[in-house]
């Protein structure tokens, strides 16, 4: 793990530099009162922006990058992005993550408390192999999407969004 102060972590993707290669290793410093007064300012419906916003804030190191700029960060996939978000959780709340969920039967439909461990969410995962699809223009590979992608659909109508990250 990297040699810096703060809250090392280890995202399940990453980025890759210029020369291809992948950098995984994530330093984070904990949220601090100025960081949780900035995102009570910010709209909610910037969700994508907002996670851009914070990462920055508290983002020390991604691999060989120290001074990093959103573009970095952006870069990251939504996944990894969401890792980060319940690292800094777990070291703001704790490792339990206090949840309340609707029964999915359209007949009962009641609401339950439940919780989960963040640790448990955060374990490590083996990387997928990469999807392949053949079409009339040739192999495509398909990627997850980054918040870069999350930040260019997140002005559009709700209901175009999911079909945007589908192109």
């Amino acid at each position: 793990m990297l040699g810096t102060d703060g809250i090392p972590t280890v995202v399940p993707h990453g980025v890759d530099d210029e020369a291809g290669v992948r950098h995984r290793e994530v330093v984070l410093r904990p949220v601090t009162g100025w960081e949780e007064i900035r995102l009570a300012d910010l709209p909610l419906a910037a969700r994508a922006a907002t996670t851009t916003s914070l990462l920055a804030a508290c983002a020390v190191q991604v691999g060989g990058w120290r001074n990093l700029e959103e573009g970095v960060l952006r870069a990251l996939t939504r996944g990894d992005r969401h890792h980060l978000l319940l690292v800094l959780y777990q070291a703001l709340g704790g490792d339990t993550l206090p949840l309340v969920a609707r029964c999915p039967n359209p007949a009962c439909r009641a609401l339950s408390d439940l919780e989960m461990r963040v640790s448990e969410l955060l374990a490590p995962r083996r990387e997928a192999a990469p999807i392949v699809v053949t079409t009339s223009v040739g192999a495509v590979r398909v990627r997850e999407p980054t918040g870069e992608d999350d930040e260019a659909v997140e002005p559009l109508p709700r209901e175009l969004r999911a079909a945007a990250l589908e192109e």
